[in-house]
């Protein structure tokens, strides 16, 4: 009975597995948001599939993870943001940045320089200059009935953009063109301004207090970028980059990416969640027989990272495996999978992937039912997935009819006993014979009793 049971599994799941459920839930609710967290920080290629399918989402905030992951590459400064800047740049602290009793701040916080052997007599190399300011308090919002950016953004001229732009106007300066601007809103009350412009200032003699270099005056035309960080309650983070036009070309795209790395608020290391994911829970594990085969297993070398699924540890670093075996003990390469949804990556394909690893092959039936599945996928899968790469609209009408096959598999995600592959199988059969045999026949008849 139970070969006969399997073989039938066999069958009906064929279709299902060629392509994952398109009901597939990414994050897991019932996985650890902490092992999303280490593959998007330790592999490329799944940070990348993840920018791709999320760009407005942090991964934190997908799975629902409540700190911001940072390296021992961010800077985390002593007012409150952390922030990654180009390597062997410098940051100085301006002294004279303390806050006074109210609050006050009147000078910039951090500088990052990008260090230079220059002649200050003859041209200005600059740097980006943070600062930081309270626009509820120093604008008197409670004077106009407002609480948010968003009221400020709706009551004045021109909106956000309009408030801020007088603040790239000041004495020493002409010639003010702006190149570009931009306004970005984030999630809660949050937004990036951006304005690019060109400007010609009078730089004022000073003598360095780094090397006691004496600078005169200087004339010098400009170009610049001053972008703003507007955080609740009216708080904002202004960072100005101002430097010769030859300059400015050759550092903006490090200060982009820099900027991409700005956060305020808790912050974690990702070493630290490593150390902490390579230790074993078993209470949290809802069945102990299974702590020395998977819990156990993940820590034998307790020092180096935990990997994902498909990726294997080179050099320290957890990476996506380059080949996976067409047919292994775990069962081969999800090949139309792959071609239908682009990835490895997708949550489609992982879904399938957990499945396959993490309830069938953990049984007797779920082993046996996978050998013979391979037996016969490995038959017809390498045309299958060439068809569909080759055929968009094959692809998509593959994918549209198996949609209520698919919908009935997401039941053996459940199965992780003898008992549960065997019934849950016999429960996916009966589920289809009836979608795709018992309801066209019912269909087929009440049409000819009409006729």
């Amino acid at each position: 009975m139970k070969s006969v049971v399997i073989s039938a599994i066999v069958v009906v799941a064929m279709i299902g597995m060629i392509i994952p459920s398109v009901f597939a839930i990414f994050p897991d609710p019932d996985k650890d948001p902490k092992d999303y967290l280490i593959r998007y920080y330790t592999e490329p290629k799944y940070q990348e599939w993840f920018d791709t399918n999320f760009p407005n989402d942090s991964i934190e905030d997908k799975v629902g993870y409540p700190n911001k992951i940072i390296t021992n590459d961010y800077y985390i400064s002593p007012f409150g943001f952390v922030i990654e800047p180009p390597k062997n740049w410098d940051i100085e602290i301006n002294p004279e940045s303390i806050a006074d009793n109210e609050g006050n701040v009147s000078a910039g916080l951090i500088s990052f320089f990008h260090p230079r052997e220059i002649d200050c007599n003859l041209e200005y190399d600059g740097g980006v200059i943070v600062w930081y300011g309270n626009d509820r308090k120093d604008s008197s919002w409670s004077d106009y009935g407002w609480t948010t950016w968003d009221d400020v953004d709706r009551n004045v001229s021109g909106g956000l953009l309009g408030w801020f732009g007088e603040m790239m106007v000041f004495d020493e300066q002409t010639n003010l063109k702006i190149t570009d601007e931009s306004i970005t809103k984030l999630y809660g009350d949050r937004y990036v301004l951006r304005y690019d412009f060109t400007d010609v200032n009078i730089l004022p003699a000073m003598t360095d207090k780094g090397t006691g270099e004496f600078c005169g005056e200087l004339y010098v035309t400009m170009k610049n970028s001053m972008i703003l960080f507007l955080e609740p309650n009216g708080e904002y983070f202004e960072f100005i980059f101002s430097t010769e036009p030859h300059y400015y070309d050759e550092d903006i795209s490090e200060i982009n990416k820099m900027l991409k790395t700005f956060y305020v608020g808790e912050t974690e290391l990702l070493s630290d969640i490593i150390s902490q994911q390579s230790k074993p829970i078993v209470e949290q594990t809802p069945e102990p027989e299974y702590v020395a085969e998977s819990v156990v297993q993940s820590i034998t070398e307790p020092t180096t990272p935990m990997c994902g699924t498909d990726t294997v540890l080179k050099n320290g670093k957890c990476v996506i495996e380059e080949e996976i075996k067409e047919k292994s003990s775990k069962g081969g390469g999800c090949l139309i999978a792959t071609a239908t949804y682009g990835s490895e990556m997708a949550p489609q394909v992982q879904q399938l992937r957990e499945l396959r690893d993490n309830q069938l092959l953990q049984t007797e039936s779920g082993t046996a039912f996978i050998t013979a599945f391979n037996d016969i996928y490995y038959t017809f899968s390498p045309t299958i997935a060439d068809m569909e790469r080759e055929h968009p609209l094959f692809k998509e009408a593959v994918k549209l009819a198996i949609t209520p096959m698919i919908s009935t598999l997401s039941l053996m995600e459940n199965a992780n006993s003898e008992s549960k592959v065997l019934g849950m199988g016999l429960s996916v059969i009966m589920l289809n014979i009836g979608m795709y045999l018992g309801v066209p026949a019912i269909v087929v008849i009440g049409i000819r009793k009409r006729i």
